[in-house]
């Protein structure tokens, strides 16, 4: 079969029974794949993380069904998307990268969060990972400062910012300030998420916080005996805490951090979100406007913002993180997207 102008997309998806699935790369490459149905693009899905990633036997699983899968319904396809996270791109786009060139292939590289420069680095054959990054037709990267990164490397990157399916929302964005704030997303240090519990020790039992997420550190499992974990969530969970709750809280120094898709989220439901000048975030959040943005690890700043919001803030800010949602719409991103992916399949 002559390989045709569609093309593969190959990345991890969510498995609810599976919580450490559950994150930001696996809901947006779920996002990819629904938006690519929605319009009726001509694709194959291959599902990278079909089996538990535990132990090395779950990673060469994992790894022979791609390749069993693009040698099946795939195969006619001229170009192959892989989308990826720190993991996958120092293990799957390398050797993915050398199977399409064997079977005449134009490989796409799609990286997810702020790892791709560092993860070759800090790979076990950084020469080969950035002789493939340079030879790729197409590098896409999610935030406008690693794209003039990854240029000095690739000049044919491109822009592939968080997105999200938004719901048609009608919040009300004048509902009464309840002192309710939420966090969403994997449980990791790094995510601010001790300094957020002693924060909220000190603001009392007027100010409520909830935590949401997986487990990621074994070092975090003193909050299963917190009260104010709630465990993790699917997609339908998410969209009814957004829709509860005043604030986001994400006070992360995360270093693989890029766009958060949860603020995304939120922003839909006229939510804005307290969080960190760090990495890539203020890209998406404009301070003392769709949110604020404080200093990595500074508590008592933290302590302040909170302590001190009022309802005519909340009132004020809620309508201009609405209004930042649709600039993060899927829908015409992934156009844009598709149609680029589908100019490669030219000879």
């Amino acid at each position: 079969m002559a390989p045709n102008r569609g093309f593969a997309l190959i990345g991890p998806l969510p498995f609810n029974d599976r919580p450490l699935t559950l994150g930001g790369a696996t809901r947006l490459f779920e996002v990819m794949v629904d938006d690519a149905r929605k319009q009726n693009r001509d694709y194959s899905l291959v599902v990278a993380n079909p089996y538990d990633r535990g132990g090395l036997g779950g990673k060469i699983k994992n790894l022979q069904h791609v390749l069993s899968e693009l040698e099946g319904p795939a195969k006619r396809h001229r170009v192959w998307v892989v989308n990826a996270s720190q993991g996958g791109i120092q293990v799957l786009f390398p050797l993915l990268w050398l199977y399409a060139g064997l079977r005449g292939k134009k490989l796409v590289l799609r990286a997810f969060g702020a790892h791709l420069l560092d993860s070759i680095r800090a790979s076990k054959a950084p020469g080969l990972l950035f002789k493939a990054l340079r030879s790729v037709p197409l590098v896409y990267v999610e935030s406008k400062a690693l794209v003039e990164q990854v240029r000095a490397f690739n000049p044919r990157v491109g822009w592939f910012p968080n997105v999200r399916n938004m719901p048609v929302l009608h919040p009300d964005l004048s509902r009464p300030y309840a002192r309710r704030f939420a966090y969403i997303g994997q449980i990791r240090e790094s995510k601010g998420l001790p300094e957020l519990i002693r924060v909220f020790d000190r603001l009392g039992s007027e100010f409520q916080l909830e935590v949401y997420g997986p487990i990621a550190e074994d070092g975090m499992r003193w909050i299963e005996s917190d009260a104010r974990y709630r465990g993790p969530l699917d997609a339908v969970g998410v969209q009814q805490v957004l829709a509860g709750i005043d604030v986001l809280m994400l006070p992360t120094r995360y270093e693989g951090e890029g766009y958060p898709g949860i603020i995304l989220e939120a922003y839909a439901h006229g939510v804005p979100c307290i969080s960190t000048r760090w990495k890539h975030v203020p890209e998406i959040v404009d301070h003392d406007r769709s949110g604020w943005l404080l200093e990595p690890g500074d508590e008592q700043a933290l302590f302040e913002r909170v302590r001190t919001l009022d309802t005519p803030t909340l009132e004020r800010c809620r309508p201009l993180a609405l209004a930042k949602a649709a600039e993060f719409d899927s829908e015409a991103v992934h156009r844009r997207i598709f149609d680029q992916l589908e100019s490669l399949t030219t000879p």
